[in-house]
């Protein structure tokens, strides 16, 4: 459960609100970003990512449609378990502060080395707000999950709760 509620309430939440609002034309969302993160897994979930889980993400700025911008991922725990993913976000901007949701599938391996093919497609839905320190340079925090919406018993049940740095070029 993410913050108390369901995985399919989760995605509606984040969707809904992807699909639902248009963001507002900014000049900052013209630039493409980079996100180093590091956050750790809930300690009651999957024991899986709970020593800590670095991300990099790159966010390019062009538009793919309908105010979609791509999303491409690359995370790893330090207990061993690792994922790649392609996925799409919206950025809403309100001065200095940007609230970003992103959805996409990841390739994911509980444990690097052990390929397990059950397990390998999975999901990966999120939010990210973040506050412009200079026009270069933002902090911020965030959420995501990794599942498979328990499509198998392989599901990777994973809440990584998060602090960013962005990148912006």
């Amino acid at each position: 459960m993410i913050l108390g509620m369901t995985y399919a309430k989760f995605v509606a939440i984040v969707l809904g609100g992807m699909v639902g609002f248009q963001p507002a034309e900014h000049p900052a969302s013209k630039d493409s970003q980079w996100l180093v993160t590091a956050g750790t897994n809930g300690k009651d979930k999957t024991p899986v990512g709970q020593e800590g889980f670095i991300t990099v993400e790159r966010r390019p700025a062009e538009e793919l449609a309908w105010g979609f911008k791509p999303v491409q991922s690359l995370g790893l725990s330090v207990d061993g378990a690792g994922f790649i993913g392609y996925g799409v976000r919206k950025d809403y901007r309100w001065g200095d502060v940007q609230l970003t949701p992103f959805f996409g599938p990841v390739l994911y391996q509980k444990s690097l080395g052990n390929f397990e093919a059950k397990q390998l497609v999975q999901f990966r839905t999120g939010f990210d707000v973040m506050y412009n320190l200079t026009p270069a340079v933002g902090v911020g925090v965030g959420l995501y999950h990794i599942s498979n919406a328990r499509l198998t018993a392989q599901s990777a049940e994973i809440d990584v709760t998060r602090v960013t740095l962005q990148f912006k070029y």
